[in-house]
């Protein structure tokens, strides 16, 4: 079982060869894997890959992110790094990020990570360009900063069923004023030059 987020692309063939099942990955996916011991899963993404005997993990590997986040929920699986050669074995609650720099590992809140799998937003302690990379992607809209993009962090969620208008309420709750255009541009910046507050 797979499932995909917004704007991502995922290439297998028709028919699986024996000794291995594999597939490419650019963007987000929910994978419920068979357990079959002599045909490995492979999710192949860039400069990574993902190998699995059978279980339940998440892949997060948008072009656009400077980072790739693989989550584990059951089983067991070894995330590769194809540059140097640098492996790590993940266990339930661990999640590998794979960055330009290395590839480690830590410990995260299953629920937080993967709550887009039960139609959910969840914005705890995100940043304001992580918040609207979720929001572009999932809205199809673009996201356009005037000046420095306000270093602000976000808490709470809510269901990905909700109007945009009513989510960007939180943009208003920090102070920072933003425009929706009718060419689907999101525009926000620190401070308004009548000093409004809030969006249109």
């Amino acid at each position: 079982v797979v499932k995909l987020n917004a704007n991502t692309v995922l290439t297998y063939p028709t028919v699986f060869a024996q000794a291995k099942r594999e597939v490419n990955l650019s963007g987000e996916a929910y994978f419920e894997v068979a357990k079959r011991k002599n045909q490995p899963f492979i999710v192949h993404t860039k400069n990574q890959e993902v190998e699995v005997l059978g279980t339940h993990f998440n892949v997060n590997a948008y072009q656009t992110s400077p980072e790739i986040k693989t989550t584990l929920l059951e089983g067991k699986v070894m995330v590769k790094e194809m540059r140097k050669g640098q492996q790590l074995l993940l266990l339930p609650g661990d999640q590998a990020v794979h960055s330009v720099a290395k590839l480690s590992k830590r410990t995260v809140n299953i629920q937080q990570e993967l709550a887009w799998v039960y139609g959910k937003f969840n914005f705890d302690g995100k940043s304001l360009r992580d918040v609207m990379d979720e929001l572009s992607r999932w809205y199809a809209i673009d996201v356009v900063y005037k000046g420095e993009i306000p270093n602000v962090a976000f808490y709470g969620g809510t269901f990905r069923t909700s109007r945009l208008s009513s989510i960007l309420k939180i943009l208003k709750d920090q102070d920072l004023y933003y425009q929706l255009t009718d060419d689907g541009k999101l525009i926000i910046e620190k401070s308004h030059p009548k000093g409004q507050k809030g969006g249109q």
